[in-house]
């Protein structure tokens, strides 16, 4: 749905209840959109958790293990592959 401000504001119960039926609503002025009033959707659990305080994000990013299986072939250990990473 796109509105005007001006019909908006003299709709808004209907805007509103657009909205809780999950449909998006883009305020427009003088024709240009500049606000959209849409559903509220839940975080994912772990984003929820980090935004209240509740858990630390990770401090460095989580490596990429998608080559570490061939090298596990190769002869190196978990134990080895560990102290590499930490060291790094």
């Amino acid at each position: 749905m796109k509105l005007g401000l001006r019909e908006a504001n003299q709709r808004f119960s209907s805007v509103i209840r657009a909205v809780r039926d999950g449909e998006e609503v883009i305020i427009t002025d003088r024709g240009r959109p500049f606000a959209v009033i849409s559903p509220y959707r839940e975080k994912p659990g772990l984003q929820r958790l980090i935004d209240r305080g509740e858990l630390l994000p990770p401090a460095v990013s989580t490596p990429d293990w998608s080559s570490e299986p061939a090298k596990l072939r190769r002869g190196l250990t978990v134990a080895k592959l560990l102290a590499r990473d930490r060291s790094r």
